[in-house]
Protein backbone atom coordinates (compact mmCIF):
# COMPACT_ATOMS: atom_id res chain seq x y z
CA UNK A 1 0.00 0.00 0.00
CA UNK A 2 1.48 4.04 -0.68
CA UNK A 3 2.27 5.20 1.82
CA UNK A 4 2.51 8.51 0.73
CA UNK A 5 0.08 11.55 2.68
CA UNK A 6 -2.94 12.04 0.47
CA UNK A 7 -3.01 8.82 -1.06
CA UNK A 8 -5.59 6.80 -1.12
CA UNK A 9 -9.29 6.58 -3.07
CA UNK A 10 -10.96 9.84 -1.96
CA UNK A 11 -7.50 11.96 -2.90
CA UNK A 12 -7.74 14.05 -5.57
CA UNK A 13 -5.22 13.79 -8.32
CA UNK A 14 -3.51 16.27 -10.16
CA UNK A 15 -4.58 18.13 -13.33
CA UNK A 16 -2.21 15.86 -16.20
CA UNK A 17 -0.84 18.15 -18.41
CA UNK A 18 -2.22 18.55 -21.78
CA UNK A 19 -3.73 21.44 -23.99
CA UNK A 20 -3.45 25.22 -22.72
CA UNK A 21 -6.66 26.18 -20.66
CA UNK A 22 -9.24 28.19 -23.57
CA UNK A 23 -10.07 31.64 -23.29
CA UNK A 24 -13.71 32.13 -21.80
CA UNK A 25 -15.82 33.92 -25.01
CA UNK A 26 -14.83 37.73 -25.20
CA UNK A 27 -16.95 40.39 -24.56
CA UNK A 28 -19.66 41.81 -26.88
CA UNK A 29 -16.96 44.65 -28.11
CA UNK A 30 -13.85 42.64 -28.06
CA UNK A 31 -15.39 39.76 -30.53
CA UNK A 32 -17.18 42.86 -32.97
CA UNK A 33 -13.50 43.95 -33.12
CA UNK A 34 -11.74 40.54 -33.33
CA UNK A 35 -14.40 39.86 -36.60
CA UNK A 36 -14.21 43.13 -37.84
CA UNK A 37 -10.08 43.14 -37.68
CA UNK A 38 -10.43 40.08 -39.38
CA UNK A 39 -8.49 39.19 -42.49
CA UNK A 40 -11.29 38.80 -44.33
CA UNK A 41 -13.30 41.71 -43.65
CA UNK A 42 -10.64 43.77 -44.04
CA UNK A 43 -10.43 42.78 -46.80
CA UNK A 44 -13.76 43.01 -48.26
CA UNK A 45 -14.23 46.46 -46.58
CA UNK A 46 -10.69 47.62 -48.22
CA UNK A 47 -12.25 46.78 -51.76
CA UNK A 48 -15.77 48.57 -51.06
CA UNK A 49 -14.19 51.91 -49.91
CA UNK A 50 -11.78 51.45 -52.51
CA UNK A 51 -14.31 51.14 -55.22
CA UNK A 52 -16.33 53.95 -53.72
CA UNK A 53 -13.50 56.57 -53.15
CA UNK A 54 -12.41 56.40 -57.20
CA UNK A 55 -15.97 56.56 -58.31
CA UNK A 56 -16.22 59.91 -56.23
CA UNK A 57 -12.88 61.30 -57.27
CA UNK A 58 -13.64 60.62 -60.80
CA UNK A 59 -16.73 62.38 -60.18
CA UNK A 60 -14.83 65.14 -58.86
CA UNK A 61 -11.87 65.54 -61.44
CA UNK A 62 -14.24 65.23 -64.29
CA UNK A 63 -14.88 68.87 -66.30
CA UNK A 64 -18.46 67.98 -65.46
CA UNK A 65 -17.86 68.20 -61.91
CA UNK A 66 -18.74 72.15 -61.63
CA UNK A 67 -21.98 72.07 -61.48
CA UNK A 68 -22.03 70.14 -58.59
CA UNK A 69 -19.18 71.81 -56.45
CA UNK A 70 -21.22 74.90 -57.10
CA UNK A 71 -24.97 73.44 -55.77
CA UNK A 72 -22.91 71.89 -53.04
CA UNK A 73 -21.41 75.52 -51.91
CA UNK A 74 -24.30 76.92 -52.32
CA UNK A 75 -25.86 74.25 -50.14
CA UNK A 76 -23.42 74.75 -47.75
CA UNK A 77 -23.74 78.80 -47.62
CA UNK A 78 -27.75 78.91 -47.79
CA UNK A 79 -27.34 80.02 -51.18
CA UNK A 80 -28.34 76.40 -53.34
CA UNK A 81 -29.83 77.08 -56.94
CA UNK A 82 -31.13 74.02 -58.79
CA UNK A 83 -28.36 72.93 -60.98
CA UNK A 84 -28.92 72.53 -64.70
CA UNK A 85 -30.15 70.02 -66.70
CA UNK A 86 -26.70 68.92 -68.05
CA UNK A 87 -25.91 68.84 -64.36
CA UNK A 88 -28.31 65.87 -63.45
CA UNK A 89 -25.91 62.98 -64.85
CA UNK A 90 -23.27 64.11 -62.20
CA UNK A 91 -26.18 64.16 -59.37
CA UNK A 92 -26.88 60.28 -61.03
CA UNK A 93 -23.31 59.41 -60.62
CA UNK A 94 -23.25 60.73 -57.39
CA UNK A 95 -26.47 59.05 -55.95
CA UNK A 96 -25.43 55.84 -57.37
CA UNK A 97 -21.86 56.10 -55.64
CA UNK A 98 -23.86 57.05 -52.37
CA UNK A 99 -26.58 53.74 -53.09
CA UNK A 100 -23.42 51.50 -53.34
CA UNK A 101 -21.89 52.89 -50.28
CA UNK A 102 -24.98 51.90 -48.36
CA UNK A 103 -25.61 48.77 -50.08
CA UNK A 104 -21.61 47.55 -49.21
CA UNK A 105 -21.92 49.38 -45.93
CA UNK A 106 -25.32 47.16 -45.10
CA UNK A 107 -23.94 43.92 -46.67
CA UNK A 108 -20.69 44.09 -44.33
CA UNK A 109 -23.05 44.80 -41.02
CA UNK A 110 -24.82 41.61 -41.87
CA UNK A 111 -21.43 39.89 -42.66
CA UNK A 112 -20.18 40.71 -39.28
CA UNK A 113 -23.28 40.11 -37.19
CA UNK A 114 -23.03 36.54 -38.64
CA UNK A 115 -19.61 35.87 -38.17
CA UNK A 116 -20.04 37.62 -34.72
CA UNK A 117 -22.45 35.32 -33.19
CA UNK A 118 -20.21 32.44 -34.93
CA UNK A 119 -17.28 33.19 -33.89
CA UNK A 120 -19.00 33.37 -29.92
CA UNK A 121 -20.40 29.74 -30.34
CA UNK A 122 -17.37 28.19 -31.87
CA UNK A 123 -15.55 29.98 -28.22
CA UNK A 124 -18.18 28.65 -25.90
CA UNK A 125 -18.44 25.05 -27.90
CA UNK A 126 -14.71 24.95 -27.77
CA UNK A 127 -14.36 26.12 -24.04
CA UNK A 128 -17.05 23.18 -22.93
CA UNK A 129 -15.15 20.52 -25.07
CA UNK A 130 -11.89 21.48 -23.31
CA UNK A 131 -13.66 21.10 -19.87
CA UNK A 132 -14.94 18.07 -20.84
CA UNK A 133 -11.93 16.90 -21.94
CA UNK A 134 -10.12 18.12 -18.98
CA UNK A 135 -12.57 15.88 -16.73
CA UNK A 136 -12.22 12.95 -18.40
CA UNK A 137 -8.29 13.27 -18.23
CA UNK A 138 -8.98 13.90 -14.98
CA UNK A 139 -11.05 10.93 -13.72
CA UNK A 140 -8.64 8.82 -15.86
CA UNK A 141 -5.82 9.87 -14.55
CA UNK A 142 -7.62 9.22 -11.00
CA UNK A 143 -8.74 5.76 -12.22
CA UNK A 144 -4.83 5.18 -13.04
CA UNK A 145 -3.86 5.68 -9.22
CA UNK A 146 -6.94 3.98 -7.74
CA UNK A 147 -5.32 1.32 -9.97
CA UNK A 148 -2.18 1.43 -9.31
CA UNK A 149 -2.85 1.85 -5.21
CA UNK A 150 -4.94 -1.92 -5.54
CA UNK A 151 -1.94 -2.97 -7.63
CA UNK A 152 0.07 -2.24 -4.56
CA UNK A 153 -2.70 -4.04 -1.62
CA UNK A 154 -2.91 -6.95 -4.32
CA UNK A 155 0.43 -7.28 -4.15
CA UNK A 156 1.07 -7.34 -0.53
CA UNK A 157 -2.23 -9.20 0.17
CA UNK A 158 -0.65 -11.79 -2.87
CA UNK A 159 2.84 -11.77 0.13
CA UNK A 160 0.71 -12.25 3.15
CA UNK A 161 -1.34 -14.66 2.06
CA UNK A 162 1.89 -16.84 0.46
CA UNK A 163 3.76 -15.68 3.60
CA UNK A 164 0.51 -17.37 5.53
CA UNK A 165 0.52 -20.23 3.31
CA UNK A 166 3.99 -21.25 4.31
CA UNK A 167 3.57 -20.55 7.90
CA UNK A 168 0.98 -23.17 8.10
CA UNK A 169 2.38 -25.60 5.84
CA UNK A 170 5.43 -25.83 8.64
CA UNK A 171 3.17 -25.99 11.09
CA UNK A 172 1.06 -28.78 10.14
CA UNK A 173 4.38 -30.66 9.40
CA UNK A 174 5.55 -30.19 12.66
CA UNK A 175 2.21 -30.93 13.98
CA UNK A 176 2.30 -34.40 11.28
CA UNK A 177 5.35 -35.20 12.79
CA UNK A 178 4.41 -34.86 16.11
CA UNK A 179 1.03 -37.21 15.78
CA UNK A 180 3.34 -39.44 14.05
CA UNK A 181 5.45 -39.94 17.18
CA UNK A 182 2.96 -39.81 19.12
CA UNK A 183 1.44 -42.63 17.28
CA UNK A 184 4.72 -44.54 17.11
CA UNK A 185 4.79 -44.04 20.91
CA UNK A 186 1.35 -45.34 21.36
CA UNK A 187 1.64 -48.33 18.85
CA UNK A 188 4.88 -49.60 20.81
CA UNK A 189 2.86 -49.11 24.19
CA UNK A 190 0.22 -51.26 22.88
CA UNK A 191 2.32 -54.00 21.72
CA UNK A 192 4.24 -54.22 25.21
CA UNK A 193 0.93 -53.94 26.63
CA UNK A 194 -0.77 -56.60 24.28
CA UNK A 195 2.62 -58.52 24.99
CA UNK A 196 2.45 -58.47 28.41
CA UNK A 197 -1.08 -59.40 29.44
CA UNK A 198 -0.66 -62.27 26.75
CA UNK A 199 2.49 -63.71 29.35
CA UNK A 200 0.80 -62.96 32.22
CA UNK A 201 -2.57 -64.33 30.97
CA UNK A 202 -0.45 -67.79 30.01
CA UNK A 203 1.32 -67.57 33.69
CA UNK A 204 -2.21 -67.78 35.05
CA UNK A 205 -4.21 -70.22 33.15
CA UNK A 206 -1.57 -72.37 31.47
CA UNK A 207 -2.20 -74.02 27.64
CA UNK A 208 -2.21 -77.48 29.29
CA UNK A 209 -4.71 -77.04 31.98
CA UNK A 210 -6.87 -73.90 30.93
CA UNK A 211 -10.45 -75.11 29.11
CA UNK A 212 -9.32 -78.53 29.73
CA UNK A 213 -12.32 -81.08 28.29
CA UNK A 214 -13.98 -77.91 26.76
CA UNK A 215 -16.08 -78.54 23.30
CA UNK A 216 -17.12 -76.03 20.35
CA UNK A 217 -20.99 -77.57 19.52
CA UNK A 218 -21.52 -75.43 16.77
CA UNK A 219 -19.98 -73.28 14.24
CA UNK A 220 -21.73 -70.89 11.54
CA UNK A 221 -19.25 -68.65 9.25
CA UNK A 222 -20.82 -65.83 6.90
CA UNK A 223 -18.87 -64.20 4.36
CA UNK A 224 -20.91 -61.37 2.37
CA UNK A 225 -18.13 -60.03 -0.19
CA UNK A 226 -19.68 -56.72 -1.90
CA UNK A 227 -18.45 -55.30 -5.33
CA UNK A 228 -15.35 -53.86 -4.52
CA UNK A 229 -14.95 -57.19 -2.37
CA UNK A 230 -14.80 -55.42 0.82
CA UNK A 231 -15.87 -58.55 3.37
CA UNK A 232 -18.54 -58.33 5.90
CA UNK A 233 -17.92 -61.31 8.50
CA UNK A 234 -20.33 -63.06 10.86
CA UNK A 235 -18.74 -65.76 13.28
CA UNK A 236 -20.87 -67.46 15.82
CA UNK A 237 -19.94 -70.17 18.41
CA UNK A 238 -21.70 -72.42 20.74
CA UNK A 239 -19.20 -73.55 23.31
CA UNK A 240 -19.24 -75.75 25.95
CA UNK A 241 -16.92 -75.96 29.08
CA UNK A 242 -15.25 -78.95 30.02
CA UNK A 243 -14.08 -79.51 32.97
CA UNK A 244 -12.74 -76.56 34.83
CA UNK A 245 -14.08 -73.21 34.32
CA UNK A 246 -13.48 -71.48 30.71
CA UNK A 247 -12.13 -67.93 31.44
CA UNK A 248 -10.94 -66.80 27.46
CA UNK A 249 -10.84 -68.43 24.28
CA UNK A 250 -8.26 -67.52 21.71
CA UNK A 251 -9.33 -66.05 18.04
CA UNK A 252 -7.81 -65.52 15.55
CA UNK A 253 -7.91 -63.96 12.09
CA UNK A 254 -5.77 -64.00 8.58
CA UNK A 255 -6.16 -62.92 5.48
CA UNK A 256 -4.14 -62.90 2.00
CA UNK A 257 -1.44 -60.28 1.06
CA UNK A 258 -4.15 -58.55 -1.36
CA UNK A 259 -6.38 -57.35 1.22
CA UNK A 260 -6.20 -54.07 2.87
CA UNK A 261 -3.08 -53.84 5.42
CA UNK A 262 -5.34 -52.92 8.60
CA UNK A 263 -3.92 -51.18 11.79
CA UNK A 264 -5.82 -51.79 14.73
CA UNK A 265 -9.32 -54.05 15.51
CA UNK A 266 -10.72 -50.87 15.66
CA UNK A 267 -10.56 -49.88 12.06
CA UNK A 268 -12.15 -53.33 10.89
CA UNK A 269 -14.92 -52.89 13.51
CA UNK A 270 -14.26 -55.71 15.44
CA UNK A 271 -17.19 -56.30 18.06
CA UNK A 272 -18.50 -59.51 20.05
CA UNK A 273 -21.78 -60.07 20.57
CA UNK A 274 -23.38 -62.60 23.64
CA UNK A 275 -26.91 -63.99 23.03
CA UNK A 276 -26.86 -65.13 26.42
CA UNK A 277 -28.68 -62.90 28.63
CA UNK A 278 -26.54 -61.09 31.17
CA UNK A 279 -23.46 -62.50 29.73
CA UNK A 280 -20.90 -60.08 28.31
CA UNK A 281 -17.43 -60.62 26.50
CA UNK A 282 -14.42 -58.25 26.29
CA UNK A 283 -11.26 -58.77 24.24
CA UNK A 284 -7.45 -57.70 24.15
CA UNK A 285 -5.60 -58.03 21.34
CA UNK A 286 -3.22 -60.60 21.39
CA UNK A 287 -1.62 -60.12 17.58
CA UNK A 288 -1.82 -57.11 16.09
CA UNK A 289 -0.10 -57.46 12.45
CA UNK A 290 -1.18 -55.66 9.36
CA UNK A 291 -2.83 -58.94 7.67
CA UNK A 292 -3.00 -61.31 10.78
CA UNK A 293 -4.68 -60.36 14.15
CA UNK A 294 -5.33 -62.50 17.15
CA UNK A 295 -7.92 -61.61 20.12
CA UNK A 296 -8.11 -63.27 23.76
CA UNK A 297 -11.73 -63.25 24.39
CA UNK A 298 -12.95 -63.75 27.94
CA UNK A 299 -16.49 -64.44 29.35
CA UNK A 300 -18.11 -62.51 32.27
CA UNK A 301 -19.04 -64.10 33.80
CA UNK A 302 -16.75 -67.30 32.90
CA UNK A 303 -18.49 -70.39 31.63
CA UNK A 304 -18.52 -72.97 34.09
CA UNK A 305 -17.84 -76.58 33.96
CA UNK A 306 -21.06 -78.29 31.58
CA UNK A 307 -22.40 -74.94 31.17
CA UNK A 308 -22.13 -72.88 27.30
CA UNK A 309 -22.19 -70.02 26.07
CA UNK A 310 -23.57 -68.36 22.58
CA UNK A 311 -21.52 -65.55 21.21
CA UNK A 312 -20.47 -64.14 17.71
CA UNK A 313 -17.92 -62.12 16.38
CA UNK A 314 -18.37 -60.07 13.46
CA UNK A 315 -15.94 -57.35 11.46
CA UNK A 316 -15.17 -56.07 7.89
CA UNK A 317 -12.31 -55.78 6.58
CA UNK A 318 -11.65 -53.65 3.55
CA UNK A 319 -10.93 -56.02 0.09
CA UNK A 320 -10.32 -59.00 2.80
CA UNK A 321 -11.03 -61.06 -0.71
CA UNK A 322 -9.63 -58.98 -3.23
CA UNK A 323 -7.38 -62.32 -3.77
CA UNK A 324 -10.82 -63.81 -5.74
CA UNK A 325 -10.16 -60.79 -8.37
CA UNK A 326 -6.56 -60.69 -8.99
CA UNK A 327 -5.88 -64.53 -8.53
CA UNK A 328 -9.40 -66.03 -9.19
CA UNK A 329 -9.33 -68.19 -5.64
CA UNK A 330 -9.24 -67.90 -2.24
CA UNK A 331 -9.04 -71.07 0.33
CA UNK A 332 -11.54 -71.12 3.73
CA UNK A 333 -10.41 -72.48 6.11
CA UNK A 334 -10.54 -73.78 10.48
CA UNK A 335 -8.71 -75.58 13.06
CA UNK A 336 -10.44 -76.37 16.02
CA UNK A 337 -8.95 -78.23 19.27
CA UNK A 338 -12.42 -80.26 20.91
CA UNK A 339 -12.47 -82.69 22.62
CA UNK A 340 -15.70 -84.01 21.34
CA UNK A 341 -17.28 -84.05 18.11
CA UNK A 342 -18.20 -80.90 16.36
CA UNK A 343 -22.53 -81.18 15.86
CA UNK A 344 -23.32 -78.56 13.61
CA UNK A 345 -20.36 -76.62 10.87
CA UNK A 346 -21.98 -74.40 8.60
CA UNK A 347 -19.44 -72.17 5.83
CA UNK A 348 -21.88 -69.87 3.61
CA UNK A 349 -20.29 -67.12 0.88
CA UNK A 350 -22.12 -64.43 -1.11
CA UNK A 351 -20.79 -62.54 -3.70
CA UNK A 352 -22.95 -58.63 -4.59
CA UNK A 353 -24.09 -58.77 -8.33
CA UNK A 354 -22.07 -56.35 -10.03
CA UNK A 355 -18.06 -57.73 -9.78
CA UNK A 356 -18.12 -59.21 -13.48
CA UNK A 357 -17.82 -62.80 -12.13
CA UNK A 358 -19.71 -65.83 -10.29
CA UNK A 359 -18.66 -67.85 -7.55
CA UNK A 360 -18.11 -71.96 -7.32
CA UNK A 361 -17.13 -73.81 -4.50
CA UNK A 362 -14.70 -77.13 -4.42
CA UNK A 363 -13.83 -79.17 -1.57
CA UNK A 364 -9.90 -78.62 -0.99
CA UNK A 365 -9.08 -80.07 2.59
CA UNK A 366 -10.18 -83.37 4.57
CA UNK A 367 -13.75 -84.87 3.66
CA UNK A 368 -16.19 -84.18 6.05
CA UNK A 369 -19.04 -86.70 7.22
CA UNK A 370 -22.63 -85.63 6.23
CA UNK A 371 -21.28 -82.77 4.03
CA UNK A 372 -23.63 -80.91 1.67
CA UNK A 373 -22.54 -78.44 -0.58
CA UNK A 374 -25.49 -76.07 -2.70
CA UNK A 375 -26.05 -73.11 -4.66
CA UNK A 376 -27.69 -70.52 -1.83
CA UNK A 377 -29.14 -67.04 -1.66
CA UNK A 378 -28.44 -64.69 1.14
CA UNK A 379 -31.07 -62.66 2.55
CA UNK A 380 -29.80 -59.07 0.41
CA UNK A 381 -30.86 -61.45 -2.60
CA UNK A 382 -26.83 -61.83 -3.37
CA UNK A 383 -26.17 -65.51 -5.25
CA UNK A 384 -23.53 -67.90 -3.16
CA UNK A 385 -22.67 -71.26 -1.73
CA UNK A 386 -23.56 -73.01 1.77
CA UNK A 387 -21.33 -75.77 2.53
CA UNK A 388 -21.70 -78.15 5.75
CA UNK A 389 -21.57 -80.93 7.59
CA UNK A 390 -22.02 -82.50 11.27
CA UNK A 391 -20.92 -85.06 13.66
CA UNK A 392 -17.10 -84.00 12.97
CA UNK A 393 -14.88 -86.43 15.12
CA UNK A 394 -12.23 -84.97 16.90
CA UNK A 395 -9.37 -86.08 15.08
CA UNK A 396 -10.88 -84.38 11.38
CA UNK A 397 -10.80 -80.96 13.43
CA UNK A 398 -7.41 -81.26 14.39
CA UNK A 399 -6.88 -81.44 10.77
CA UNK A 400 -7.33 -78.25 8.87
CA UNK A 401 -10.91 -77.92 6.91
CA UNK A 402 -10.77 -75.79 3.86
CA UNK A 403 -13.22 -75.02 1.08
CA UNK A 404 -11.56 -73.05 -2.02
CA UNK A 405 -14.04 -70.33 -3.39
CA UNK A 406 -13.36 -69.69 -7.11
CA UNK A 407 -14.29 -66.17 -8.62
CA UNK A 408 -15.07 -67.05 -12.27
CA UNK A 409 -15.32 -64.02 -14.65
CA UNK A 410 -18.18 -64.02 -16.94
Amino acid sequence: MSGQPGAGLGAQPEEPEGDPIPEKPAEFGKTFIKVVSGRKTLSFWAAACFAIATVLCGLFLSEKSEGYRKALRGLLTDGFEPPLSAQTEVASWLALATFLMVVFTLAFAYYSISRFWQIRSLEKEKLLLWKQKRRAETALAGTATERDELKGENLQLEMERESLRSMLETERDRVQKTLESRNNTLRRTLGETISAASRIRSQLFPAVAHGAGKTIESVHYLYYIQKNFDTEVHRRYLIRAGELPMHFWQSAIGVSSAAAPIETFVDIGYRLVSHDMGKDLVYLPTRDDLHDKAACIYFLPFIAPGERRDIEVTYRWPRMLLQLQTRGWEDFSVKLNNARALESYTLEVYLEPGTGGSLTCVESGVLLPNKKLEPAMSHHGWPGWKYSASEIAPALLNTEISLRVEWNRS
